[in-house]
């Protein structure tokens, strides 16, 4: 048995959340567990996306949740919890004007197919792998006939190398977090294939 308070845990994140990680703390081994803090006006983490081998449970805390997917959106208040299936796209918000508390559990604990919907401009497979880590993120055809590797670009308006995927009414689209222009494909490279 183990036991961890969410005290003993270092939070990683960005203004727009802290996460606490206590999947290592518990040593789990078929489980992921996270502990995010999302302030006014904040987003979790990965924008619009979907894990293709993990589901995800949110159970909320503290405060209101708003879960966005390709079928619409759904609010989650305290006390209550959601479940994504792997392949469902999600993601999620706090549009309120107090904080949000929630944890989110993920089965199995490893996930190595995480897909945007994105088109591949070669093959039009609609749902991009992504790839990588830290600043060296790019995006694969998941098709075995095709294969192609992308390297996402900067905003075509402002320049801004912060874009993710977002849904509007259940349509995909790629944002820019600096001057809020909206896309309906991310702008891309080709740079080789698998």
């Amino acid at each position: 048995m183990r036991s961890v308070t969410f005290d003993d845990l270092e939070p990683t994140g960005s203004e727009q959340y802290t996460r606490y990680t206590f999947t290592e703390a518990l040593e789990t081994s078929n489980l992921a567990a996270n502990r995010y803090h999302v302030p006014p006006g904040g987003t979790l983490p990965g924008g619009l996306h979907a894990h293709m081998d993990q589901e995800e449970i949110f159970v909320i805390l503290e405060g209101t949740a708003v879960f966005d997917t390709l079928e619409g959106s759904a609010r989650v208040s305290a006390e209550g919890a959601i479940r994504f299936a792997p392949g469902e796209f999600h993601s999620g918000r706090n549009d309120t004007n107090e904080p949000l508390e929630m944890v989110a559990l993920g089965a199995p604990k490893e996930t190595e197919d995480v897909r945007v919907p994105a088109t591949c401009p070669a093959c039009v497979e609609p749902r991009l792998r992504l790839e990588g880590g830290g600043g060296d993120v790019y995006f694969s055809c998941p098709n075995a006939d095709c294969g192609r590797r992308y390297r996402a670009l900067a905003c075509p308006h402002c320049a801004h190398e912060t874009l993710s995927f977002v849904a509007i009414e259940g349509t995909p689209v790629v944002r820019c977090r600096e001057c809020d222009s909206d896309f309906e494909q991310p702008p891309l490279e080709h740079i080789g294939k698998e």
